[in-house]
């Protein structure tokens, strides 16, 4: 059985990017400005479409290239609307990461020591391939 914690983090990634879909009948919303470039990543980053990418990642490049020309999925790294603070992401991962959801006063978060999985966990992604 998975425990509380781990079952909250695995819901806050799935939800994390979702949003009531648009209107399809309705043009897509004006880009807003640019946003300053975020910080450089520490290594090269291979061209995507190289002979190593895998189908799947060739899939979700044309999926999201896709939704960048429909207006749908947003570029920037900072936007101004959406702050992100280092010291937001402390607490919210210190939040998730080191409570359990219920067992505190009135049924509220409370504080819960790390613990490991017995074994070693094996991911699998399924799906539809890229047409």
């Amino acid at each position: 059985m998975a425990q509380p914690a781990t079952l909250a983090c695995a819901l806050a990634l799935l939800l994390a990017g979702c949003a009531a879909p648009p209107d399809p009948i309705s043009p897509a919303p004006a880009s807003p400005a640019p946003a300053s470039p975020g910080p450089t990543s520490p290594g090269p980053v291979p061209p995507p479409g190289g002979a190593a990418e895998s189908p799947l990642a060739r899939s979700y490049r044309a999926w999201g290239a896709r939704l960048v020309a429909m207006g749908r999925l947003r570029t920037e790294t900072d936007p101004a609307d959406a702050p992100v603070t280092a010291a937001g992401l402390v607490r919210d991962f210190e939040q998730v990461a080191l409570h359990t959801e219920r067992g505190g006063p009135g049924g509220g978060p409370a504080p819960a020591p790390l613990s490991r999985w017995p074994g070693a966990i094996a991911l699998r992604a399924t799906g539809a391939t890229a047409a």
